[in-house]
């Protein structure tokens, strides 16, 4: 079965703090001096989970640019572990390189990226542990009726984590969680003189894939070292009656991996008012072997895996949903539209789906 593709990091939240950089002048801050000249982003994180292993480059383009970065095509890039065993990558588009068939990280075993230019420039990341993960034990959630800043109703429910953490102090994690979404309709064209939507359905079973980029979900043990751990993973939005599936994975991480999403999370929080600190580019765990002092954004990650799904039955609430509709006609065509498979589509069922819930509370007339 396909799994969803994982990004190790928010390449956006870069792009974010070149901009808001670029509108606070009247600091001098010495991260902020060099921020005109192009810095390489890496992005990768490989897992015990059996899918290839990807790191993505890029460059950091000027504050003021529309287009934030700029694909790296012409490395060579190979992963390296702590035997020097080694895995070529390959550029497949888009500065993503990947290995050409699935490989799975090993549990005690150290892997380092090593990344080459023609130039003879050449980086590489500090080894990454792979250290064991304990199962996630249980998902439950809870309808919260919530509010706005303005008092509006805005009600949601809350999804929580429950993970046993072993006797070994010094254990970190990090959640991310995926939604599938069954799709009766995989073309849509919204006709704006006509004020329709014209819908084809799937020639076969698609499901759309919603990631969560931007949310960071860390632990530890400092306070818990051998207890049960309860995390609170995410808000769903009660906009639907529809089964709201997740896929929800559970990382091991290093201290160093804990502290530098801590450092992003911290980062992401304090650039919303005047008198924050002002934001500055974070180093990551890469460095150029001939010149140290370079600055490298991004981090390389390698760890151990568990997952487990759950569906949130929105019909459990005590009132009916608000729930967006389409604004103006649908037509429903005849014939039908193929899936595209890729990293917000796909035609592999995920794990654990239920069958009986695809198209449960929909109207295709109505929403999305």
């Amino acid at each position: 079965m396909k799994k969803p593709v994982r990004l190790s990091f928010p390449l956006l939240f870069f792009g974010l703090i070149f901009v808001l950089s670029a509108c606070v002048d009247s600091f001098s801050d010495p991260a902020l001096e060099n921020i005109k000249e192009q810095k390489l982003i890496v992005d990768g994180l490989i897992t015990t989970d059996l899918e290839k292993f990807k790191v993505t480059l890029s460059k950091s383009k000027a504050p003021l640019d529309p287009e934030i970065l700029d694909f790296v095509t012409d490395a060579k890039v190979r992963i390296v572990d702590d035997l020097q065993n080694q895995f070529q990558l390959l550029h497949t588009g888009l500065g993503v390189y990947q290995t050409t068939t699935p490989q799975r990280a090993i549990v005690g075993r150290s892997y380092k990226v090593v990344i080459e230019f023609q130039n003879g420039k050449k980086y590489e990341s500090a080894p990454e542990l792979v250290k064991p993960v304990p199962p996630i034990d249980s998902l439950k959630y809870q309808f919260v009726d919530g509010k706005d800043s303005r008092g509006y109703k805005l009600p949601y429910f809350e999804v929580k984590g429950e993970v046993y953490d072993p006797l070994t102090k010094g254990d970190y994690y990090r959640w991310e969680w995926n939604h599938y979404q069954y799709l009766g309709y995989c073309r849509n064209y919204f006709n704006s003189l006509e004020r329709t939507l014209y819908r084809t359905p799937c020639c076969d079973d698609c499901w759309r894939i919603k990631k969560t980029y931007g949310g960071i979900q860390l632990t530890d043990d400092y306070l818990f070292n051998g207890q049960k751990i309860v995390e609170p993973i995410a808000n769903i939005l009660y906009n639907s009656r529809r089964p709201y599936y997740m896929d929800v994975h559970l990382y091991s991480i290093s201290p160093e991996a804990h502290k530098y999403w801590k450092t992003i999370k911290t980062q992401i929080n304090n650039v919303g008012g005047i008198f924050d600190n002002p934001p500055s580019t974070i180093q990551g765990n890469i460095k150029n072997v001939a010149n140290p002092g370079e600055q490298i954004l991004g981090f390389f990650g390698a760890s151990a895996s568990s997952d487990k799904q759950i569906y949130v039955l929105m019909s459990k609430a005590p009132y009916p949903a608000i729930i967006p509709k389409i604004a103006g006609n649908v037509v429903l065509l005849d014939g039908c539209a193929t899936c595209d498979e890729g990293d917000f589509r796909t035609n592999f069922k995920p794990k654990n789906w239920n069958d009986y819930y695809n198209n449960i509370f929909y109207d295709p007339k109505i929403e999305f």
